[in-house]
């Protein structure tokens, strides 16, 4: 959505025979649902802009209206810097969509609202789109799984990734099922503390199976209870409580997998290392891993750092254990990823610390993804980082992160529909995931396919308002398109507190795009003082002296993105930021050093 999205460059559109009570009412069938029941400014959206429309009020459906109107904007609201209208908007829109795939199958009105328009447009459904009552009652897959978060029951609130770690070892182990379909941790774990029924979190995560349970710890004895429920009946299909000790929870693990699979009639393959936690030689090196992937799960550079230490502590304590190698990998190949560390030092760390847990232990799934993703940005090894994380989802059907790093492969490899297909499945395993639904928009945009490629990235700001990485992917995404105050709007939101190159970067760009040249070029000094002491990816620097029309400038950084191994070195010849140097024969030759085999 760009800046031109005014609301009111045309007359609602109601076909003859609707009246007005049929449109109010469709309304507010949206509006009391279950799927909007939690979402009170998309409810007051949905019914301001109906009512507006119906009463030809169209001037209320301009962005600056509807922010001061429905969003409580105040006097100064400025909708090129606050951009709460256009995300919301984009929200609104799949949320209908999610709305008349479930509940609102058989309303025989719809309201939808156009990409690049506030104002809403009603029409009858058409009869052959209405759903027999046999298919809306098969409309939840039993096989769906998702595993709720195991309520944490024990006096130490410490003990918290302790039962986040047996949640997610559960969740990977189903995902070895190649008949279930395993919702990802980041989705399930959006209901953290949610007081929702669960038929609605049934409803909001497609899951027609629920896991849910609780873990109480006192010293090393463990309680652990989990259920499975029937997401549309509510109807407990399963129970059981164990009490064990502490050392004794991985089997309990596989217990609970086992009867989850055997009660949904599915087939379950556990290796060796069906769950992280096997091969831990005792439970502080499994306490110490948990640390280390709740960390990583933060998503920041600094959490990223912070999982580095956990993991490199319980290496050191327990050398043999494998899984802590593959945290460590993922730790260093995604502060190289986001500008954290210089990626000729990152990668090499990654791919030994890969290559030691596949020693380890060659049924450990994520040491494959963190293998391939090493073999990728390091070693430019197309085939060979395919492989691996093909084999990674072999082993583990519903492995968000694997199709995820499966996808980037591909993506990088030539194979553009094949990634993009594992990319989708990714964030269908893993529908809130900012990670995944990011990776994806990233992605599309590259394809120039930016309608769909914008979708997925307000998705992902919508989902984590606060993450830099998505902001300035959205950014790049609107510069690319040419609307430049939408992108400069999204890097202005990215400089809270002490902004990182990342976030300096894609500030520097829209005002060089912005026409502010002496406000870039001040953003391009500071960087270059910051990469004194601190990594400053040659990418960011490309992409400003480009916005200055500095092409010698911007293809001697090229030059080193390519020395230093940058991450998106892979992507050069995909990436239409560097549509202007692709005639330079120079730019050839660094593009040549990528040889694929397709």
């Amino acid at each position: 959505m760009s800046s031109s999205e005014s609301g009111a460059e045309g007359p609602t559109t109601i076909p003859g025979g609707i009246s007005r009570e049929e449109i109010l009412n469709a309304s507010d069938r949206i509006t009391t649902s279950r799927c909007f029941r939690n979402s009170q400014r998309l409810q007051r959206f949905v019914d301001f802009a109906v009512r507006s429309a119906v009463d030809g009020s169209l001037d209320h459906l301009k962005e600056y209206a509807l922010g001061r109107e429905v969003y409580e904007r105040g006097s100064d609201y400025d909708p090129r810097l606050d951009s709460i209208v256009r995300v919301e908007a984009q929200r609104l829109r799949r949320k209908l969509q999610d709305y008349y795939q479930t509940e609102g199958a058989s309303d025989p009105v719809l309201v939808t609202f156009r990409p690049g328009s506030y104002v809403p447009s009603f029409t009858y459904r058409e009869p052959s789109a209405t759903p027999s009552v046999t298919q809306a009652k098969t409309r939840l897959d039993r096989r769906t799984v998702a595993v709720l978060p195991f309520l944490n029951l024990s006096p130490e609130p410490a003990q918290e990734y302790f039962c986040d770690g047996i949640t997610e070892d559960v969740i990977h182990m189903l995902s070895r099922s190649p008949e279930l379909n395993v919702i990802g941790r980041t989705s399930t774990f959006a209901f953290k503390g949610t007081t929702l029924d669960l038929p609605d979190i049934g409803a909001a995560l497609g899951a027609g199976t629920l896991v849910e349970g609780s873990v109480r710890k006192a010293g090393n004895q463990v309680r652990i209870s989990a259920e499975m429920v029937d997401a549309e009946l509510g109807q407990v299909q399963w129970t059981a409580a164990f009490d064990v000790r502490l050392g004794d929870v991985f089997a309990i693990q596989e217990e609970i997998a086992r009867s989850i699979a055997t009660a949904l009639r599915a087939k379950l393959i556990l290796g060796q290392s069906g769950k992280l936690g096997r091969g831990a030689p005792e439970m502080d090196a499994y306490l110490l891993y948990l640390k280390g992937r709740q960390a990583w799960n933060g998503m920041t550079v600094s959490d990223y750092r912070t999982a580095i230490s956990h993991f490199e502590r319980a290496i050191s304590l327990y050398p043999e254990y494998a899984a802590p190698y593959a945290g460590l990998a993922d730790a260093y190949c995604f502060l190289a990823l986001w500008s954290g560390m210089r990626p000729s030092d990152a990668f090499p760390k990654a791919r030994d610390a890969a290559r030691e847990a596949l020693r380890l232990n060659e049924d450990l799934t994520h040491a494959y993804t963190s293998s391939a993703a090493a073999d990728l940005f390091y070693l430019w090894d197309f085939d060979g980082a395919t492989a691996m994380a093909k084999k990674a989802t072999g082993m583990e059907p519903c492995y968000g992160f694997g199709q995820h790093i499966y996808g980037a492969c591909l993506l990088a490899g030539g194979k553009a529909e094949e990634g993009l297909t594992c990319l989708r499945r990714a964030v269908e395993l893993d529908p809130l995931s900012v990670r995944a639904n990011r990776m994806l928009g990233w992605a599309l945009g590259l394809q120039r396919r930016y309608e769909e490629a914008e979708t997925y990235l307000m998705a992902a700001v919508t989902l984590e308002p606060d993450s830099i990485e998505a902001r300035s992917l959205l950014a790049q995404l609107f510069v690319q398109q040419g609307c430049i105050p939408d992108g400069l709007a999204q890097a202005r939101q990215c400089q809270q507190g002490n902004p990182g190159p990342v976030a300096l970067g894609i500030l520097g760009i829209c005002l060089a795009r912005s026409g502010q040249i002496d406000q870039a070029a001040h953003v391009l000094d500071h960087l270059r003082k910051l990469s004194a002491d601190e990594y400053v990816d040659p990418y960011i620097m490309v992409q400003i002296y480009l916005a200055l029309g500095d092409l010698d400038k911007a293809l001697d950084f090229v030059q080193k993105l390519f020395d230093e191994r940058s991450p998106v070195a892979v992507f050069v010849d995909l990436d239409p930021t560097f549509d202007p140097l692709r005639s330079d024969p120079k730019f050839g030759q660094l593009v040549s050093q990528l040889k694929r085999s397709v």
